[in-house]
């Protein structure tokens, strides 16, 4: 690990954790909290793989649809309160409103390519 860059999730493997989650840019709340969500649920109820687990909730997310992301939120809203200060899950919620319920609002790179599975 001599050679790598030394950032955050290196640093949490060089204090002993096995696998760190990161990401390589700043990614909304919203989108992260969604995402993580499906990774861990690949984790735990599927038995995936670490990095199986995050690239298939990237892929996901990536063909999540507004209507489908807005029905999650109104599912899980009590999880996500619990998560997130309550003040910004509605503006999520609105900004989700003003798409075509079929449009891919998480298409573009930015909202799921930045994560990465560092470690084993």
């Amino acid at each position: 690990m001599a050679d790598e860059h030394f950032g955050l999730p290196v640093g949490f493997l060089y204090a002993g954790a096995p696998t760190v989650y990161g990401s390589l840019w700043a990614v909304n709340d919203f989108s992260t909290a969604l995402l993580m969500s499906k990774v861990y649920e690949g984790l735990e109820k599927e038995g995936k793989s670490k990095a199986s687990a995050l690239r298939e909730a990237q892929l996901w997310l990536r063909d999540l649809t507004a209507g489908e992301a807005l029905a999650l939120v109104q599912e899980k809203e009590a999880e996500l309160q619990e998560r997130m200060a309550w003040e910004d899950i509605p503006p999520f919620r609105r900004e989700l409103q003003l798409h075509e319920e079929n449009e891919r609002p998480f298409a573009h790179p930015y909202w799921w390519a930045a994560f990465q599975c560092v470690g084993v």
